[in-house]
């Protein structure tokens, strides 16, 4: 991303806690029981612009306090009414996730460390390691 022509440090390090590229193919599913009011623009992205940012934060702040038991809950919620939402929206929605990111900090003897990692939770229940780093960013 910091490669595009036009990209500089400042709009880099805005777009950055919106962009994720997993090592997966396809679309990556969005948890709609993680989002924050911060990330309601993924929300709008998804679907497409016909839901706006203010109807998305609304959309985010409505989430019960367990989160959503099923899409059918969240889609038919009234922050939601009036979006039609198609197969590729509902496609693009998840209330799981299955990525996850790892931070260490340690501080020992005046010198620190940071360790960074990407664990993928498959669905049979496994964990495991797909990327492992000596350092706090990418």
């Amino acid at each position: 991303m910091r490669a595009v022509a036009g990209m500089d440090e400042a709009l880099y390090r805005r777009l950055r806690p919106l962009i994720c590229a997993l090592p997966v193919s396809g679309v990556s599913p969005i948890n709609l029981n993680t989002l924050t009011a911060e990330q309601a623009p993924l929300l709008v992205m998804m679907t497409g612009g016909a839901l706006g940012l203010n109807q998305a934060k609304a959309a985010i702040a409505a989430r019960p306090p367990g989160g959503w038991a099923t899409m059918d809950a969240f889609w038919a919620q009234p922050a939601l009414r009036g979006v039609a939402a198609d197969e590729t929206m509902r496609g693009q929605a998840s209330l799981l996730t299955r990525f996850f990111d790892l931070r260490v900090d340690v501080d020992y003897g005046g010198a620190r460390a940071v360790r960074t990692a990407l664990l993928y939770a498959a669905p049979d229940g496994g964990v495991r390691t797909v990327i492992r780093r000596w350092i706090p960013e990418e």
